[in-house]
């Protein structure tokens, strides 16, 4: 199956409880390629074309975000936690969204272009970090963070599904969507001398099995099937964060723990798993380097199908300006002014203001895994990479003579800033 669209669900931060979905076309990131091989048939006279088509691909470009579509707003009450979505089934039409407050809802996407969004039963308790596993028809949510006490309230809930069907104990005969409490994991139940983890990694691993690592306690398994645990060993799983399976090459892949901006690729039916392979998909940071943009603040990693994938990064920067122009643009500037005949006037630095530029962004990446002809080796290749700003803030950290008066010390949101929430 392959994946047309990547979803991103995003919050305006001057629309109350506003929540929107904006689709990004993948196809655009994987342009037809052209036939390889150079006039007189051999592949060494086509490797500069091929490299130079390479380092295009990998080059960011500025795009600007798709229309938003469905908006989603929150009911009155408490403000909503981290809310994630995610595919409901294998089909392409019903996304599932929750947050840290027990709250759901399931979007369903016609083809024809009429949406629907329906609130869903709210989840037997709250989580503080959730993280969603898609089986079969079923969704699955589980607390990431570390459990507290057993004996506190709501831990019992820490693990929940939303199955359709008749509720347990309902006195009703209609069936309907509904959360389903589960086995805690045996880490949460009796941490041990380790005391409480979080979750480190975690994958599905085929039809009906949820692969949970920790930071001490190994591995983990719950059969979707039968609704127990088991122990997989005391190894971990060799990601960070969420792993996705790659039917084509079949293989797991996922960040790599060690590399930033690095993938990697293992095979989970061995035991205990290894790296087979590790790219390197980032070839530096994206920005410019300013301040605090050194790694991402979030990280997605999305299957597109067809040995496809799609890796998402928040970033959050910072820059100095004066005069509406960069620092370093300005020290330019300034050299080049003092050798002019007039001299550089330092009274006119003086009167232009400085600011801090605060930006957040998204770089979307999108990276094609092929086997070789032999089939024993892979190679990733970058096929495009674009970059969409979220939100933009200004800061005044220097009035010049001209703005004294007006005591500006920002700006507000603008219209068109949003806050990233989750990528699906």
């Amino acid at each position: 199956m392959s994946r047309r669209f990547l979803h991103l669900l995003v919050k305006k931060p001057n629309q109350w409880g506003n929540f929107a979905l904006r689709r990004i076309d993948m196809s655009r990131f994987f342009p037809p390629r052209k036939p390889t091989g150079g006039g007189d048939g051999s592949a060494a006279a086509d490797r500069p074309r091929l490299a130079a088509a390479a380092a295009a691909a990998a080059a960011m470009v500025d795009a600007q975000l798709p229309r938003a579509g469905e908006a989603i707003y929150k009911p009155k009450g408490s403000g909503w936690g981290r809310c994630g979505a995610t595919i409901l089934g294998g089909g392409k039409d019903k996304v599932v969204g929750e947050d840290g407050e027990r709250r759901s809802f399931l979007l369903i996407l016609y083809k024809c272009g009429a949406h629907a969004v329906r609130l869903l039963p709210g989840m037997r308790a709250p989580k503080r970090s959730p993280i969603a596993f898609n089986v079969g028809d079923g969704v699955y949510v589980m607390e990431a963070a570390p459990p507290v006490s057993p004996q506190m309230r709501g831990t019992e809930h820490c693990f929940e599904a939303l199955v359709h069907g008749l509720p347990q104990g309902s006195a009703t005969a209609i069936e309907d969507w509904h959360w389903r409490s589960l086995p805690a994991p045996p880490y949460v139940l009796d941490p041990g001398d380790d005391g409480p983890a979080s979750v480190a990694a975690h994958a599905v691993v085929g039809d009906s099995e949820i692969w949970v690592s920790t930071e001490r306690h190994g591995t983990f398994s719950f059969d979707t099937a039968s609704g127990a645990w088991s122990k997989a060993g005391d190894w971990a799983l060799p990601f960070r964060g969420r792993a996705e399976h790659v039917p084509e090459h079949n293989l797991w892949f996922g960040f790599s723990p060690h590399h930033d901006g690095h993938l990697c690729a293992s095979d989970l039916t061995a035991t205990p798993p290894s790296l087979r392979c590790t790219w390197r998909y980032r070839a530096s940071p994206p920005p410019p380097p300013h301040k605090g943009c050194s790694s991402p603040v979030a990280s997605y990693l999305v299957p597109l199908g067809v040995g496809r994938l799609c890796v998402t990064e928040l970033f959050e920067t910072t820059r100095v300006e004066v005069g509406g122009r960069p620092l370093d643009a300005n020290k330019k500037a300034a050299s080049k002014t003092t050798t002019r005949r007039w001299g550089f006037n330092a009274a006119a630095a003086e009167e232009e203001e400085e600011m801090e530029v605060k930006e957040r962004f998204a770089v979307v990446t999108g990276v094609e895994v092929e086997a070789s002809a032999s089939g024993k080796t892979l190679r990733m290749a970058v096929r495009g990479v674009r970059r969409y700003v979220l939100s933009t803030e200004t800061f005044v950290t220097h009035e010049g003579k001209r703005r004294r008066r007006s005591r500006q010390r920002g700006r507000p949101k603008n219209d068109d800033d949003e806050t990233l929430h989750w990528v699906f």
